[in-house]
């Protein structure tokens, strides 16, 4: 009896030894992209003065807001 005790004991101090390295691991990959600039934001921004116009042009000529296509050339997938 006091054998199975023992195991479950290791077994549990072996799951809470994983679980603050897994912790750990996930603090380190958290400040390593907090450290990262973020690229997609700078991308979009520098396309910001073409998809305006592509918006504008579209609302002149058919008095509607292309907002269904217009999502899809702001995330990228033109």
């Amino acid at each position: 009896m006091a054998e199975v005790e023992a195991l479950k004991a290791i077994a549990l101090i072996e799951a809470e030894v994983e679980f603050k390295n897994a912790l750990t691991q996930t603090e380190k990959l958290r400040a390593q992209n907090l450290r990262k600039p973020p690229s997609t934001t700078k991308s979009r921004c520098e396309s910001l003065p073409h998809d305006v116009t592509v918006f504008n042009t579209v609302h002149e000529q058919t008095g509607m807001n292309p907002s269904g296509w217009m999502s899809a050339i702001t995330d990228g997938s033109q």
